[in-house]
């Protein structure tokens, strides 16, 4: 599948690399198909890229890059949804906001999107628990990001 976007231009996207969303991303809830796509094998960040809308793009991270024990209880209801019969086939991913300061990278701790590595099926869920927050500060927090290392978030083609 080719799909013209406004980050990396005209992309090919294998089948087996599309992932489906019932509900799409809050606030976006029309796009439902989305590939993961990477920059760099050694930069954590990768673009969690609309298939239905070029122009929608989200920065996603691993969650335990940040924290090593984070561990959102996952409802019945999200894993029938997704089909998950392994917990091994589960991927979590966080969206990463950078606001018009650098400075100010935030991860959204509170509302994970749920993939199934193995169906390629995904939803985003909203965590009750408090303890994870929606603005979680990945420089002020960058000693478990790699030991350390920040990377650069850039527009090129993965």
């Amino acid at each position: 599948m080719k799909i013209s976007t406004t980050r990396f231009g005209m992309i090919e996207i294998s089948e087996s690399d599309i992932i489906l969303m019932r509900r799409g991303i809050l606030g976006f809830e029309e796009s439902k198909k989305y590939a993961l796509l990477y920059q760099d094998v050694k930069n954590p960040f990768l673009w969690f890229q609309s298939l239905d809308d070029g122009a929608t793009a989200f920065v996603v991270i691993d969650p335990f890059l940040l924290q090593p024990y984070y561990q959102p209880e996952l409802n019945d209801d999200t894993l029938e949804k997704l089909e998950i019969d392994n917990p091994e086939d589960v991927a979590l991913m966080v969206i990463v906001s950078i606001r018009s300061n650098p400075v100010l990278l935030t991860a959204n701790l509170r509302a994970p999107i749920v993939i199934n590595a193995a169906k390629k099926k995904a939803c985003q869920v909203v965590l009750e628990d408090s303890r994870f927050p929606i603005r979680y500060d990945i420089l002020k927090n960058r000693e478990f990001l790699l030991g350390g290392h920040c990377y650069e978030i850039s527009a090129t083609a993965p």
